[in-house]
């Protein structure tokens, strides 16, 4: 669970940063249909959508980093709950080890 929240930060960090995809459409896209058969027009749009979109989304996405740390942080405490119970429990088993065997 540790390591899976600490790839979810690092994935949402990811999101703020602009990039460029290879998808499988053709790229004739467009918000006007003068221009969806133009092709550097209508295979502008597409690019120009995903590099800006994390610059106009960066509200969300950092909204989003942050819940993915407070998410990692918990995991973390859970993390260590685990731990110190598993220790207390050996501790405490071979202290009834011993009182025993005395």
């Amino acid at each position: 669970e540790l390591q899976a929240a600490h790839c979810d930060v690092a994935a949402a960090k990811a999101a703020l940063y602009p990039s460029l995809l290879i998808s499988g459409y053709g790229g004739y896209q467009a918000f006007s249909p003068a221009l969806l058969f133009r092709s550097p027009q209508s295979l502008a749009y597409g690019l120009i959508g995903s590099m800006s979109s994390p610059i106009l989304n960066r509200r969300p996405l950092k909204a989003d980093v942050q819940v993915h740390t407070a998410r990692q942080e918990q995991a973390l405490y859970h993390y260590q709950k685990t731990v110190l119970e598993a220790y207390y429990e050996v501790e405490n088993y071979l202290a009834e080890y011993l009182t025993i065997k005395q």
